[in-house]
């Protein structure tokens, strides 16, 4: 069901959350192959992962056009990752990964983020990341961070 009738058939709810760990998701289904569809491979990776936060931010625009108080409930499995020195680097990559999905519904991701040059490599282009730069959906998610 769009999340615009939601928001008609439920107009007292509040909270959203579209899409359930975008980043986890798109990790299992189209790095790790666990999950439809199965893939195993950087860019099928980033696709996912930019279309469930392009998901995110047109829900909520839908839904703010029938409740313009609707706030974004965003979820994601932020598990801290460890290793020993020799396994630092892809650590310390997983650790700043982790956090992707609110840098992209923030409109962060730009030439200057940390994971910039990964997307890029895994054959993101960069007017991919354009729909992010301005959609008034994030705003809530940006000003609780900020706050």
């Amino acid at each position: 069901m769009p999340a615009r009738s939601i928001a008609q058939l439920y107009p007292w709810v509040t909270y959203y959350t579209p899409v359930n760990e975008p980043l986890t998701t798109a990790r299992f289904s189209a790095l790790y192959g666990h999950w439809y569809p199965h893939g195993q491979e950087q860019l099928t990776f980033g696709r996912a992962l930019l279309g469930e936060c392009r998901g995110v931010c047109l829900a909520m625009q839908a839904i703010r056009e029938v409740n313009p108080n609707a706030e974004l409930v965003q979820t994601e499995d932020l598990g801290k990752v460890y290793s020993r020195a020799k396994l630092a680097y892809q650590a310390e990559f997983e650790n700043e990964r982790r956090w992707l999905t609110f840098d992209l519904l923030c409109g962060r991701v730009s030439p200057n983020h940390h994971i910039w040059g990964y997307l890029r490599y895994c054959g993101i282009s960069e007017s991919e990341f354009e729909f992010f730069d301005n959609i008034p959906a994030h705003r809530t998610l940006l000003e609780l961070i900020t706050t």
